[in-house]
């Protein structure tokens, strides 16, 4: 018998942050999902590393609206300025797997 390691079910990159899907199965034979949001970068010595964290399905809807609220409330400030680097660096990379 080979070890073969799990593969998630989907992926979705937009530039440096990654979703991936994966299929999982209850003791009592059910099959859910869960879902890991990755987000990696650079530290100063140029060294990539990932954070992660795991969601369920009932979680993403709360991250998400979380997410929107502080990304409306953020372009509110006076003192914002949109930094347009950063926004190509995050945006239009999208691809799926």
């Amino acid at each position: 018998m080979t070890d073969q390691k799990q593969k998630p079910t989907h992926e979705v990159r937009f530039g440096t942050v990654k979703v991936a899907v994966w299929e999982n199965n209850s003791r009592e034979g059910k099959t859910f999902h869960s879902f890991d949001l990755r987000r990696s970068y650079r530290d100063q010595s140029g060294e990539w590393h990932d954070q992660k964290i795991s969601l369920n399905l009932g979680e993403i809807a709360k991250v998400r609206a979380a997410l929107a609220k502080v990304y409306e409330d953020y372009h509110l400030l006076p003192e914002f300025k949109r930094d347009e680097t950063a926004d190509r660096q995050g945006m239009g990379e999208g691809a799926e797997s």
